[in-house]
């Protein structure tokens, strides 16, 4: 009886032991609950029905979202599954990147591993969860709160969901705004105004600003993007393989732009706000192009001398230009759509190397006089429009011009006055002197794109110099535009005086 006695009273201490360390156990993983934990060790995965029962296993290294505990055990968030375990750690919240699902989810066999890198989670039932990136052979699943891969051998089926609760992406444009030194060939260095204009633009209009990285993996089909993303890249960013490959330039109507089958395009100065209205429409601006644009047949080419402002100065020449009304004919150029053209461009062009649209213009400015330092730059920076100077090199020196938007060509060195022989000098020289002037010229400016002639004076032993100095082409006067039949070294122009009105300006470039 004594021995039962002691037997009964061992039974009931080892109760109240149990209970007692069940109940502090308890309160220990209550008092010491944590959202985010990290695996220590292998630990086995639970599920309850009538009773917790294992239902696979979680390896060493998995972080875990934890949302409460009941009995002894921890559930995971979201799920119905819980672990057992003081083999894990606090950790620090899960960072995941912003992904869109697809409408698909998938059904896994039987049993199915969920791999994260080297880590994995195994589960002894089917799963079914939404996809959220496709690869060759495998699918990208958010689950216990991570993002899983799994292999496309133990997937038992693919049905259609709703997943999705947010207009995606079937376009997205690929804005590369590339930095083109003033020593470009075409001249066409996009502004920082312009830039903050565009960046403003696509700001204001609830642009998503995605990363290369994001980009690729939607080119290869991999995820999705939500409606009007959009990738910026710049030359820091131009050397990765998918878009060296993939960004082709062309030139169509002279537009400096990079298009293919990936929507991209090269901003530039060429590009005003309409194109980029265009571009983030999804309108091939491109093609659009050669569609509905006409191509030119002939070209205005503007001539100007000097600038001055009559509310603080006095120009009484006739090729005079007030700033105000030089500046209504840039906006008018500007608001409706003309093309200014850099030298090479038009020389291009003139060589058949290039189609321009019918609303192009070359505008040209002689001497390098009167304000043609300070009112041009100042006018030409504001609209953002090409001209080329051609500068009288032994009066004043090239770096006293200075804009992105102008270039600078030759005008002779010092036959810009009359000779010896009471006319303009360049008839007064012999061949070897016009050559000798002419080639120092271009020693000064290191170009000889183009040449202009002194008072729109010339003749065949004129031109035969500028030939011999290997000037592309030269300018003249004459009233009335270029064409490609026109003298190479006799290129017609239209001289604006100070009373030129807007009307007879359009009646010029049209």
């Amino acid at each position: 009886m004594k021995k039962l006695l002691v037997i009964f009273g061992l039974i009931i201490l080892g109760i109240c032991v149990f209970l007692i360390y069940d109940f502090k156990n308890k309160e220990f993983i209550k008092n010491n609950f944590k959202e985010y934990v990290v695996t220590l060790d292998d630990i086995n995965l639970y599920t309850k029905k009538e009773k917790y029962q294992k239902i696979g296993k979680i390896s060493k290294g998995i972080t875990l979202n934890l949302e409460k505990i009941e009995d002894n055990y921890y559930k995971i968030k979201d799920t119905s599954y819980y672990i057992k375990s003081n083999s894990i750690k606090e950790s620090k919240e899960i960072s995941l990147e912003n992904y869109i699902p697809y409408n698909e989810n998938i059904i896994t066999k039987e049993k199915v591993t969920l791999y994260n890198g080297d880590l994995k989670i195994e589960i002894n039932e089917p799963i079914e969860t939404a996809i959220i990136m496709k690869k060759e052979d495998s699918y990208v699943v958010k689950y216990l709160n991570n993002y899983y891969e799994i292999k496309k051998e133990d997937i038992s089926e693919i049905k259609e969901s709703h997943n999705a609760e947010i207009k995606l992406a079937t376009y997205i444009p690929v804005l590369y705004f590339q930095n083109i030194s003033n020593e470009n060939k075409y001249n066409n260095i996009l502004s920082e105004t312009k830039l903050n204009e565009f960046l403003s633009y696509i700001k204001e209009n609830n642009y998503h600003i995605i990363d290369l990285d994001k980009y690729k993996l939607w080119v290869e089909g991999s995820i999705n993007l939500e409606e009007k993303s959009i990738l910026l890249i710049s030359d820091e960013k131009i050397n990765d393989d998918i878009i060296i490959n993939t960004l082709k330039e062309i030139k169509i109507n002279n537009k400096s732009s990079i298009i293919n089958k990936f929507n991209a395009y090269k901003i530039d100065n060429n590009i005003n706000m309409s194109n980029l209205k265009d571009i983030l429409n999804g309108v091939d601006i491109i093609s659009k192009n050669i569609d509905d644009t006409k191509f030119a047949t002939k070209v205005a080419v503007l001539n100007y001398h000097f600038f001055y402002d009559e509310t603080k100065e006095v120009c009484n020449e006739t090729i005079c230009l007030d700033t105000k009304n030089f500046e209504e004919q840039l906006k008018y150029l500007n608001d409706n759509g003309y093309k200014t053209l850099a030298m090479s461009e038009y020389i291009d062009w003139y060589n058949g190397k290039i189609e321009l649209p019918e609303k192009s213009v070359l505008i040209t400015i002689d001497d390098g006089a009167f304000g043609t330092d300070t009112h041009l730059p100042r006018l030409l920076n504001k609209y953002q429009i090409n001209a080329t100077l051609f500068l009288i090199t032994a009066w004043w020196p090239k770096e006293k011009y200075v804009s992105p938007y102008l270039e600078i060509e030759s005008h002779g060195y010092d036959i810009h006055r009359v000779g010896e022989c009471g006319e303009p000098r360049i008839k007064c020289l012999n061949h070897k002197e016009k050559i000798e002037d002419f080639t120092k010229s271009v020693e000064l400016l290191n170009t000889k794109k183009a040449f202009c002639y002194p008072f729109y004076v010339y003749d065949n032993a004129a031109i035969k110099a500028v030939s011999e100095v290997g000037f592309e082409v030269a300018f003249a006067g004459g009233g009335y535009s270029s064409s490609r039949k026109s003298n190479r070294y006799a290129i017609p122009r239209y001289p604006i005086y100070k009373n030129t009105t807007l009307n007879q300006f359009i009646n010029m470039i049209n």
